[in-house]
């Protein structure tokens, strides 16, 4: 079967998304030919190139989508209502640009006798190239899968009937949906009204890299975030919590990056001397930073679908402190492959930081139970197992 993935990002950082799909298409049956349709400026192109597969290629658009064009206006114009107004007036350019876009992926599905289409949507309704590539199969005895990895976008007065259009076309069309979550399923019903929708939980290879881990000078404990540095993400409560920890060992590494404004917060933010904060790069591969990790955290207020990170930090036995938010409670579960807090307290959070810091044996004993977890919930032969069955079936 000829399939086509379809991915679309206009951020310069690695995310969540692009790793599943590398995955999805390392370890998906070779009998398959699988293509993955790029935006123009996709950041992961050369990653995706370097993926070893017989049945596989790699095609990039040789013109920019119309999201590519407004996020490039957007840092030109530096006024928001003057680009609102520019925006307006290229409404009727922007439709004739979205049509060319809509007649090249009819081609390329004719040209590469694609017989499935998955759109990998950050969150709903996504970028227009995912949702276009999917419209483009009216008419064609295709099939369509739409997965969903995040939380719908909330509708306001101004993007109200582009939403409801959009929800519209998928409930009057023969598209397949999936999401990562049962929390994230629940608020697409509710917002979107789809009813028909599969959860399926993100999974990883059990095959990794062994990495030596460093030796320290003294003994101290390593607490990694890795992921965007956003307010969503609760990094300002992390540092809040830390600044009551009346403790000596620790290190909070921050790996990431995104809002420099924020970023800037967090430094002003830390009061507390007796621990150490270091931010980083951000990493596409993380397993090598893992192996010297002693825990992982996860603070997340909202827009927290899944958390590929906890999977990450489960396989290799890695401890995790994670708020209750989305879909986060589905994988970690208190007291079993990690500590819980509720979210946005920051007193709970502190409570839990100092409790795992204080205790090499609790968090030797939720790291070994993480795994187990990963083992029987979160592996690749599950994972793929489940989109082969939706891709098979009649």
């Amino acid at each position: 079967m000829n399939l086509l993935f379809v991915l679309e990002e206009n951020e310069s950082k690695p995310s969540g998304v692009v790793s599943l799909v590398k995955n999805k298409i390392e370890n998906w049956k070779s009998s398959d030919y699988i293509y993955i349709l790029l935006n123009k400026n996709h950041w992961a192109y050369r990653d995706f190139k370097k993926i070893k597969r017989k049945n596989y290629k790699v095609i990039k658009l040789q013109f920019a989508i119309s999201d590519e064009i407004n996020i490039y206006l957007k840092k030109k114009i530096q006024s928001d209502i003057v680009y609102k107004f520019i925006r307006f007036f290229l409404i009727p350019l922007e439709f004739l640009h979205n049509l060319r876009l809509f007649l090249h992926i009819r081609n390329l599905i004719k040209l590469y006798k694609i017989q499935g289409v998955f759109s990998h949507n950050g969150g709903w309704p996504g970028g227009i190239l995912n949702r276009i590539s999917l419209i483009s199969l009216i008419n064609m005895n295709i099939k369509r899968i739409l997965i969903i990895h995040n939380f719908p976008a909330k509708k306001n007065l101004f993007n109200y009937f582009f939403i409801e259009l959009n929800n519209l076309l998928v409930k009057i069309s023969n598209i397949k949906l999936i999401t990562v979550s049962k929390s994230c399923k629940k608020d697409l019903i509710i917002s979107s009204g789809f009813n028909k929708i599969k959860v399926i939980y993100n999974g990883l290879s059990e095959n990794i890299k062994k990495y030596k881990k460093i030796k320290r000078g003294k003994t101290k404990i390593h607490l990694n975030y890795f992921g965007k540095i956003e307010h969503r993400k609760g990094l300002h409560l992390l540092i809040q919590a830390l600044n009551d920890v009346k403790l000596n060992d620790i290190i909070l590494n921050i790996y990431g990056d995104g809002d420099l404004n924020y970023k800037k917060s967090l430094k002003f933010l830390k009061k507390n001397k007796s621990y150490t904060l270091n931010f980083n790069k951000p990493i596409s591969d993380i397993t090598k930073v893992l192996e010297n990790t002693d825990i992982l955290i996860l603070p997340s207020i909202q827009f927290e679908s899944f958390g590929m990170v906890l999977i990450e930090a489960m396989r290799q036995k890695i401890p995790i402190i994670s708020s209750n938010s989305g879909g986060i409670k589905e994988v970690v579960k208190n007291n079993k492959n990690g500590l819980t807090f509720k979210n946005n307290n920051v007193d709970d959070l502190r409570k839990k930081i100092e409790i795992l810091v204080k205790s090499k044996l609790l968090r030797i004993k939720l790291g070994n139970r993480g795994y187990r977890i990963f083992k029987n919930k979160f592996t690749n032969k599950r994972f793929i197992q489940e989109y082969e069955k939706i891709t098979n079936d009649k």
